[in-house]
């Protein structure tokens, strides 16, 4: 078949912008529940069909939906989907994800209480859906790094019962889906490694007798866009209850 006739032809069948999108709404769901057991439904705001709207069904948990505006780089990751790009839609859910959990899971910051309480709830959504692909860190998350490590350690500690359950074996999946990582336990920690030539390298410590204690270790720290992704995970799991864990 000639070039030109196969690119016709796979045109003529691609999936629709709207089957697209509800395509990655399906796997944003089955992704939260595979990496955080959290039972969501994602759909076009009935209000705003500009904005994806994530309410949090997983039981125990009485948490305010989430709206994430569908802006023209949202638009865009839908249509690399269409066009069956490699990788997109897993590497956005997956991004999406722990976006969505370090929402509902991390203590909630000054510049996150402040902007819960404006009128315009959707601005810091926004950015973190620019960032999801390409950028490094939303603005609310390099607000929580910079604060004392003593500090974020005591609001993790009083927000602990209102965090939702990450599993020992749901977090050392997650972990183990980023390159060369993997988890160990070494006495009273859980120890987040890398492997590399040398030696492995450590990359976070998370206590198992005290809720809500952890250490990000500065070979993290320095991975700049990967640590986005990874420390909402490290956070959510040390401020799971350890009955549930």
């Amino acid at each position: 078949m000639k070039k030109k006739q196969k690119e016709k032809l796979m045109k003529a069948f691609r999936p629709s912008f709207d089957s697209t999108r509800q395509k990655l709404f399906r796997h944003l769901e089955q992704t939260a529940t595979k990496l955080y057991n959290l039972d969501i439904t994602a759909s076009l705001n009935p209000k705003n069909h500009e904005q994806l709207l994530v309410v949090n069904n997983t039981p125990g948990t009485e948490t305010k939906p989430l709206i994430v505006p569908i802006d023209e780089t949202f638009v865009s990751i839908i249509k690399r989907v269409q066009k069956q790009e490699k990788a997109v839609l897993e590497q956005f859910t997956t991004n999406l994800t722990h976006e969505i959990a370090s929402y509902w899971y991390v203590p909630a910051t000054e510049a996150t209480i402040a902007s819960a309480s404006a009128p315009s709830e959707t601005a810091p959504a926004q950015e973190t859906a620019a960032a999801l692909v390409d950028e490094p860190a939303s603005t609310s998350q390099e607000t929580a790094e910079e604060k004392a490590p003593e500090a974020k350690t005591a609001a993790s500690a009083e927000s602990t019962e209102k965090t939702a359950a990450l599993t020992t074996a749901a977090f050392t999946k997650a972990m183990e889906e980023f390159p060369k990582f993997f988890v160990t336990t070494a006495a009273d920690q859980i120890l987040v490694k890398e492997k590399t030539a040398k030696e492995d390298r450590l990359l976070a410590t998370i206590g198992t007798q005290k809720v809500g204690e952890f250490t990000i270790e500065k070979a993290l720290d320095r991975k700049y866009k990967l640590k986005t992704e990874v420390i909402p995970v490290i956070e959510a799991f040390a401020n799971t209850p350890l009955a549930q864990r």
